[in-house]
């Protein structure tokens, strides 16, 4: 790998290191701040992808199990938390480790490991959470007494076009 090239990537990643801490900070006062969700995410996935193109596999790796999980934070299927907030300000430092060493012999250490862990675990406590709340929801909104349902009635206007026949509609 041109050193060159390594050195410019290593100066982009400190960078945006800091702005990733500084955004995880400001996140942790603001959690549902989509802004900041937004800025993070977009930090997380110039790590990956420019870690990828200058030959640091390993941050690249690392940095699309955390930006996989933080996808979650993004669409609303995870919740913005001090555990989370932790998890990454170590990965941060984790990856502040790892652009110093040489990218051809870099591997995932035990420390990536046990943070990816972290992640994923969380994420599996997300998920459960997020189906025991729509299991709440869909259980509450079938709380119907039965004189109620034969009782109520539902009016459904259908206005079929001149064609619907020819389009395997049947009536």
């Amino acid at each position: 790998m041109n050193e060159k090239y390594a050195h410019a990537y290593i100066e982009e990643a400190e960078e945006l290191l800091l702005q990733l801490e500084e955004s995880l900070l400001d996140l942790e006062s603001q959690p549902e701040n989509s802004d900041l969700i937004g800025i993070i995410f977009r930090i997380l996935h110039t790590l990956k992808g420019s870690g990828a193109m200058f030959g640091f596999e390993t941050i690249s790796s690392f940095t699309h199990e955390v930006e996989t999980y933080f996808d979650t934070v993004r669409n609303g299927k995870s919740k913005v938390d001090k555990e989370l907030i932790n998890l990454i300000l170590s990965y941060k430092d984790q990856i502040k480790k790892l652009l110093y060493l040489d990218p051809e012999t870099e591997t995932q250490d035990e420390e990536n490991l046990r943070i990816l862990e972290k992640f994923k675990n969380k994420l599996i406590l997300d998920e459960e959470e997020n189906e025991i709340n729509i299991n709440n929801k869909s259980s509450e909104s079938i709380d119907f007494d039965s004189e109620e349902i034969e009782n109520s009635m539902v009016k459904i206007d259908f206005l079929p076009t001149q064609d619907i026949l020819l389009n395997g509609t049947d009536i």
